[in-house]
């Protein structure tokens, strides 16, 4: 049964992973707009739109352990990986968003939370893909891993593990 209070090696490696890329930053999108301002302008857009689903799963977590409050322990570590995501996409503008209602049930606050994360991780993926820069590709992937640990810790808890 695993320990849903201390982080795992793999939230830990993809946490290792964002801390990385943000001290790198988004130099690759900076050097992008030199070479080619549409690649640019287009790296902006998506680093904006990532940030803006980082900031919505973060209200929407932050809002479950505030409903849900045995559930906070858990929740807490994951909100705040998306907090370190806002702040690397979005350190100048990070966007805010409306905590969502939440479900009574903790089972169904738990299925939403993990469909609301899959649907990012998919849309976070074809981003990767579509990312003129390389930085913020590595960026863009470090997140999908976070986000990945996250459906796995999701899954656990509501199979009860």
């Amino acid at each position: 049964m695993p320990d849903h209070r201390t982080p795992t090696r793999r939230q830990l490696l993809a946490a290792a992973g964002v801390a990385a890329a943000a001290a790198t930053g988004l130099s690759g999108c900076a050097e992008a707009a030199h070479r080619d301002p549409a690649a640019a302008t287009g790296d902006e857009t998506l680093a904006r739109q990532t940030a803006r689903a980082s900031a919505g799963l973060l209200a929407a977590y932050r809002a479950t352990a505030v409903r849900h409050t045995d559930l906070r322990r858990m929740l807490q570590p994951l909100a705040a990986h998306h907090a370190e995501h806002v702040a690397v996409l979005a350190p100048d503008q990070p966007p805010r968003a409306t905590a969502p209602r939440i479900a009574g049930s903790r089972a169904e606050a738990l299925t939403v939370l993990r469909r609301r994360e899959r649907s990012v991780a998919t849309a976070r993926r074809k981003a990767t893909v579509e990312a003129a820069s390389g930085d913020l590709a590595r960026i863009l992937a470090a997140v999908v891993a976070c986000q990945s640990q996250h459906l796995v810790l999701l899954d656990a808890e509501l199979d009860g593990r």
